[in-house]
């Protein structure tokens, strides 16, 4: 039996709720813009579309860097890039309330998990700079 080559991402953060519930905004997200009209299907559909990976991509990263602080940022931005795209699909008729309401259900849990992840980081950056030694 020879050994598994190649890097499996969802083995390495699949367990990450934060992680599941952005991976299911892009799931949706690709799925209600393909509903789009013609005319923001390639621009505001992708936009979201193109958000929703990176969303997904941004808590990978801070999962996997050092400074966390900085890629927890990152995210917290996307959702409120989300949220916006997400409600002017609905004001332009592009996507119903029901479809509006789930993804805000999504989003608003992600914007806690981001949050608090985000008051962890900064916390234990805190009691790593007052641990290590000065440099004077």
């Amino acid at each position: 039996m020879q050994p598994k080559r190649g890097f499996d991402l969802k083995r390495k953060v699949s367990n990450l709720t934060i992680y599941q519930a952005g991976y299911g905004l892009a799931k949706l997200t690709t799925n209600l813009t393909k509903q789009f009209s013609r005319d923001l299907r390639g621009s505001l559909g992708r936009r979201m579309q193109d958000e929703s990976v990176m969303l997904v991509l941004d808590i990978y990263s801070a999962n996997a860097s050092i400074n966390k602080v900085s890629e927890i940022e990152s995210i917290l931005h996307r959702i409120q890039a989300m949220e916006l795209s997400y409600q002017l699909s609905y004001d332009l008729r592009q996507i119903n309330r029901t479809a509006l309401g789930d993804a805000f259900d999504v989003l608003e849990g992600l914007g806690k998990q981001a949050g608090g992840w985000l008051k962890y980081a900064k916390k234990r950056t805190l009691q790593e700079a007052e641990c290590s030694p000065s440099n004077n």
